[in-house]
């Protein structure tokens, strides 16, 4: 885990294209209901932002302030020029565009044998790690962020993993059922037990 980047560094980035699959038929981000979510620094807004999402490279999040969790993220996915070759960047950060109380990047998370959870990425690792070298290993990055990290037990990924996306043009949605159920010993903050990890759509 590192100290976040400035604030400055996320200038630009495009995050989740509506558009990305079918202009004529664009897919805007889903609606939040009742669930409160995490306001972004009014300073890194352009006109027509919305002010609650967490822009990425290629993919967007937002953050529930009750869970302290992504309460759903959305990516665009191009595997005809999808990078498989950057390197896993595998360093943790908080994002400055919202409040450091609303993330979490440790407490809950470590050792599966002593109880806890490994942190899982909401938009997957590889998914927006597309274009040239340095978009993709940028994409990589923005992954490692406590905003898209979501608590998981590790032998659960990999069989919500999403395969076979080599040659595929899709969107890739995460987002957690927002189930008010708590396990027994509940660390400190509320965990949802049911979960939809992905909703792959393409053309």
């Amino acid at each position: 885990m590192q100290t976040p980047r400035p604030i400055e560094d996320y200038a630009g980035r495009s995050g989740y294209d509506p558009s990305f699959v079918d202009a004529a038929q664009p897919l805007p981000l889903p609606g939040t209901g009742a669930w409160e979510v995490a306001g972004v620094d009014p300073a890194v807004l352009s006109d027509g932002d919305d002010p609650h999402e967490l822009k990425y490279t290629h993919f967007s999040v937002k953050v529930s302030t009750q869970r302290r969790l992504p309460l759903f993220s959305a990516v665009n996915i191009d595997g005809a020029k999808s990078d498989r070759t950057v390197k896993r960047t595998n360093v943790w950060r908080f994002d400055p565009r919202i409040g450091r109380e609303l993330q979490i990047l440790d407490g809950v998370y470590g050792g599966d044998k002593e109880g806890f959870f490994s942190r899982g990425h909401m938009t997957r690792r590889e998914d927006p790690n597309w274009g040239d070298k340095k978009t993709a290993k940028q994409a990589d990055a923005d992954t490692f962020h406590a905003t898209n990290a979501c608590p998981q037990r590790q032998f659960q990924d990999s069989q919500v993993s999403i395969a076979g996306l080599s040659e595929d043009t899709g969107l890739d949605f995460g987002a957690y059922v927002p189930f008010d159920v708590l396990e027994k010993g509940d660390p400190g903050m509320q965990i949802a037990l049911s979960s939809v990890k992905d909703l792959y759509l393409s053309p």
